[in-house]
């Protein structure tokens, strides 16, 4: 039940209408390495590094396959979009600014599954 009640505040926390799953299959392909807007000195760096490696550790495939899409500040604290090679849409990660991930969220279609 805690699991669902993280999931759902993340899915609210960032705005997401979609639902979201365990792990999406990835097909193998190519994208760029990780790069995070903490290189421009936003102080999201913690957070982007944390959710690269929960979204990585979810589904599998290296953290250096996978990018940030974007990153947003809110009340209940970092939203990380993260892009995977072969994923048929990016996923999305609340996080504090010390790192400590509160949940991941497949933002596409569960239908595939």
């Amino acid at each position: 039940m805690r699991a669902i009640k993280s999931t759902l505040i993340l899915a609210a926390a960032l705005g997401l209408t979609s639902g979201c799953t365990e792990r999406q299959d990835v097909r193998e392909s190519t994208t760029k390495p990780h790069t995070s807007s903490s290189d421009y000195g936003s102080g999201t760096g913690a957070a982007e590094r944390a959710c690269v490696a929960a979204v990585a550790k979810r589904v599998g495939v290296s953290p250096s396959r996978l990018s940030v899409q974007d990153v947003k500040g809110a009340q209940a604290g970092i939203g990380v979009t993260v892009k995977v090679p072969g994923a048929t849409a990016p996923y999305s990660c609340l996080s504090d600014a010390k790192g400590n991930v509160q949940g991941v969220a497949f933002t596409g279609d569960e239908g595939r599954l």
